[in-house]
């Protein structure tokens, strides 16, 4: 047990130290061209504080650039670190965005391997609160700020950031086959966020999917 205790309080401070350097990276970048490319607002307070707007599914996450912190602009609590340090890399990795979405599967992304193999394992909650009650799909995904799309069975696309789209797919069981899911990445997911960083933001979004579902 304490060895436990130990590894899990060496992963955060491994994550704090993570999300310093980031935003240590996001305070020299130039702001401006960063909210430019990544299609976010950035905008200057009557006390001078440089602040960024960022749209996270029907929600919005506002960055302090003065006070170094990164919180919801609904209720001013901070956000979760795991997703601050995404939110920091995905305005970092942005670029601005040419032509219409190519949707590639997770081992596309460079350094997939590693996790693909799970990413079976991770799908299941959507298939099992889902699979059933595909219109549910849908509607969770538009109070998100999503839409159906037309891919497999049943699909819908997420931007859980602007220029992020990810797409999750529904495939109905037939008679050799029980239901599945399957998830899909705009082709410049892999110029921006590490695998790691992707397959967390992809159990973020199928867990607002499913607390979304059931308030619906």
């Amino acid at each position: 047990m304490l060895d436990r205790d130990r590894i899990e309080k060496e992963k955060l401070e491994m994550l704090k130290k993570l999300y310093e350097d980031s935003f240590l990276e996001l305070e020299r970048a130039n702001i401006e061209e960063v909210s430019k490319n990544s299609n976010v607002n950035c905008i200057t307070t009557s006390e001078g504080h440089k602040k960024i707007l960022i749209p996270y599914l029907n929600r919005e996450i506002t960055i302090d650039i003065d006070n170094k912190n990164i919180y919801w602009s609904d209720t001013g609590k901070k956000i979760d670190l795991h997703l601050a340090v995404i939110t920091i890399h995905y305005l970092l990795g942005c670029t601005l965005r040419r032509g219409g979405i190519e949707w590639i599967s997770y081992r596309e992304i460079p350094g997939a391997s590693f996790y693909s193999r799970t990413i079976p394992h991770t799908l299941n909650p959507l298939v099992e609160f889902f699979s059933e009650k595909l219109d549910k799909l849908v509607l969770a995904a538009q109070n998100l700020g999503g839409k159906e799309i037309s891919i497999g069975d049943k699909a819908v696309e997420l931007k859980p950031f602007p220029n992020f789209p990810i797409a999750f797919v529904i495939y109905n069981a037939d008679e050799e086959f029980p239901a599945s899911a399957n998830v899909l990445y705009d082709k410049s997911a892999k110029d921006v966020l590490s695998a790691e960083e992707v397959k967390l933001l992809t159990i973020f979004l199928i867990t607002e999917l499913i607390r979304v579902k059931d308030n619906t």
